[in-house]
């Protein structure tokens, strides 16, 4: 049989498969609608120049991401433990 703590390990590892899935989703699904922000977001804009924008809004969603996860690193360790 299975041992209690094979269970625990499975559920640990299953637990984060889950979650690198839902985080990978997250950051692939803003690329198919960031064209049609910069167009909501900026007026008289294009469909011929909404993909430089688009483009934009996708960099700036990495380098926000980029250059805060140190911090909600930091923040999850002191928070996020009990």
């Amino acid at each position: 049989g299975i041992k209690n703590g094979d269970k625990k390990l499975f559920r640990a590892i299953a637990a984060l498969s889950f979650a690198i899935l839902v985080q990978s989703y997250l950051v692939i699904s803003v690329f198919p609608y960031s064209g049609f922000l910069a167009m909501h977001l900026i007026p008289d804009l294009d469909e011929e120049t909404a993909g430089s924008y688009a483009g934009f809004i996708a960099f700036s969603f990495m380098a926000g991401r980029t250059f805060s996860s140190f911090e909600w690193g930091k923040a999850a360790d002191r928070y996020g433990r009990v």
